[in-house]
């Protein structure tokens, strides 16, 4: 009796052990799958940001370009989108929702009117440059901008204008709504001033960690 007693109790305990050791298996799958499955959810999100940002600074681009087409000559004058011929950045907020689809100055992040969408997911700023061209200066590639039957003089008089279209998450990222907005107050980027240590839009929306894309797009303006 104490023989088949004692094999009883070490059956139970093999049973025991397996169970136990079943259990573990079973858990560290459920965490692995768990483990995979934020991953995932966490790579999609992050394509979904990304193909939003893309889309809506392509849209900034398309934006200003169309409105300059429309008219060319009205667009430069007084009150025209891309009034300044200063050489300075220049400030436009893209709001399709309202009236008109840019305002004038850099875009707020903390106010829901500044953004694409009523969703107030994803914000658009041009930052618009105009340049007089000048010997040695090079538009080769640089698409023209002109009114419509209008053609292009040799002769005439020609500018370039270089847009740069910035799309932020401010949602994402570690950057709050505020810091971004005071991001977007910076000129654009440096790049036309050789070995100028301006601290642009890009440097400080990288620095603050925010979620943002820029596209740049350079063209020719014929008067």
């Amino acid at each position: 009796m104490n023989r088949t007693s004692s094999y009883r109790s070490l059956q139970q305990g093999a049973a025991l052990i397996a169970v136990l050791i079943i259990l573990v298996i079973v858990t560290l799958l459920g965490v692995t799958a768990m483990r995979m499955g934020l991953s995932g959810l966490s790579l999609a999100n992050n394509s979904q940001v990304s193909q939003l940002l893309f889309q809506a600074a392509d849209m900034g681009t398309t934006q200003i370009r169309n409105a300059v087409n429309q008219d060319v000559l009205a667009a430069m004058g007084s009150g025209g989108i891309i009034n300044n011929a200063s050489g300075a950045d220049t400030h436009l907020c893209l709001k399709p929702t309202g009236g008109s689809n840019f305002s004038a100055g850099a875009c707020d992040p903390t106010s829901t009117s500044n953004y694409i969408s009523e969703r107030a997911v994803v914000l658009t700023q041009v930052t618009y440059r105009r340049l007089t061209v000048t010997d040695g200066d090079t538009s080769n590639g640089a698409e023209s901008l002109l009114q419509t039957g209008q053609s292009v003089s040799p002769t005439g008089s020609q500018e370039r204008l270089k847009t740069f279209s910035t799309s932020v998450v401010p949602s994402f990222g570690s950057a709050s709504a505020a810091t971004v907005k005071d991001c977007l107050q910076n000129p654009a980027d440096d790049e036309e001033r050789d070995g100028d240590t301006t601290y642009t839009i890009t440097d400080c929306l990288t620095k603050v960690g925010a979620v943002f894309t820029t596209h740049v797009a350079e063209y020719r303006i014929q008067r």
